[in-house]
């Protein structure tokens, strides 16, 4: 039996901000049931390695702040039966974070992503907001028991601002950076072309940044060398719990629309709450997880050829939920639209200028 190494809490469909480019923005969605997250977590927790993590995310997962409480007392008693090694993580817009939950997220020392989206609603409208999303960013970086990231979704139309955004976010003290792209709407020559000058522009601080103190601020960059093929994350030691109370080896795919997929929904669902109970879940998880585990990036294809003759194969990472399925016919989780293929290229290419620059 594969054993569990993370396990995200889908808490809640809902959230109180609308992001366009969100598939997790439902006002009025489901909550996870504070005794399916328990089962799930005792589960997990007796199957797990020697580490554990238990990521609580969205929705907006701070909207049932309470039910994460409840979680964690209820891990305080588990730790009792037989210890583990736990690290407890969220993914949050900060909107609701106020001195009583920083307080409990600096006690249990939680890592916080941060969805710093709210430096891209720069109108005047949004003002408010924009400093309601810096307070909130100062308050995390000033706890010292919580570890912070920051992630930016940039679509065609906000990709000029990157750069800007980035320095703003080194010059607030963020030392973890996450750039995201809206990869569900298509990306013109235009658009990618001033990605590649943003990221290019990013990519100059960064090794200025690294070689004055060794630090590497933005997640585009790495100095690992190429590993062999990569695979899908669903396919390792993940588990998902979701609000209506399934298992999933990765959020992302209880969010797609199966309608317009060539794929089975069943062959990635791993069951539900009352199946934690029988005697072949186990196995039944061992088999699902080997069809997450054909999402390697040798597998996939583009509309003009296949990944595997491809000369950027073993540095390239392909999400097969994070594309859009919603043009024309059925499309098959395996195939990935040109615009993203040209994106990952750029990424990989300032990498590799990023690495010979530093080295």
């Amino acid at each position: 039996m594969s054993l569990i190494d993370s396990l995200t809490i889908l808490v809640t469909d809902r959230c109180n901000f609308s992001c366009d480019y969100c598939f997790q923005n439902n006002p009025v969605g489901k909550d996870v049931s504070l005794n399916g997250a328990l089962a799930a977590i005792e589960y997990a927790y007796d199957n797990s390695r020697d580490e554990l993590n238990i990521l609580f995310s969205g929705g907006e997962p701070l909207l049932k702040f309470g039910l994460i409480k409840g979680c964690i007392e209820f891990v305080d008693d588990l730790k009792r039966k037989h210890q583990r090694s736990l690290s407890y993580s969220i993914i949050t817009n900060g909107s609701l974070v106020d001195s009583n939950i920083l307080s409990f997220l600096s006690k249990h020392k939680f890592y916080v992503q941060y969805s710093f989206d709210v430096y891209l609603r720069d109108d005047s409208h949004e003002i408010e907001k924009f400093e309601q999303g810096n307070r909130v960013l100062k308050k995390l970086l000033n706890s010292k028991d919580i570890s912070l990231s920051t992630n930016t979704v940039f679509s065609p139309e906000t990709v000029d601002k990157i750069f800007e955004s980035v320095v703003y976010l080194i010059d607030s003290g963020v030392q973890n950076i996450g750039i995201g792209l809206d990869q569900t709407v298509f990306w013109d020559k235009n658009s990618l072309d001033t990605f590649r000058k943003e990221l290019s522009k990013v990519k100059k601080i960064v090794v200025e940044n690294y070689k004055s103190t060794g630090n590497i601020l933005v997640d585009y960059f790495d100095l690992m060398e190429s590993n062999g093929i990569k695979m899908c994350s669903a396919g390792g030691g993940k588990l998902v719990i979701t609000p209506n109370g399934e298992f999933w080896g990765c959020q992302s795919f209880y969010f797609l629309d199966w309608n317009k997929c060539e794929e089975k929904r069943g062959n990635y669902l791993y069951g539900n709450i009352t199946d934690l109970k029988k005697e072949n879940f186990n196995k039944k998880r061992n088999d699902i997880r080997s069809n997450y585990k054909k999402f390697k990036t040798d597998n996939f294809r583009t509309d003009k050829s296949k990944c595997f003759l491809c000369d950027y194969l073993e540095e390239c990472i392909i999400c097969p939920t994070q594309k859009d399925l919603s043009i024309g016919k059925k499309r098959s989780l395996f195939h990935v639209p040109d615009y993203i293929c040209e994106i990952n290229k750029i990424i990989i290419d300032l990498n590799r200028e990023f690495k010979k620059e530093v080295k």
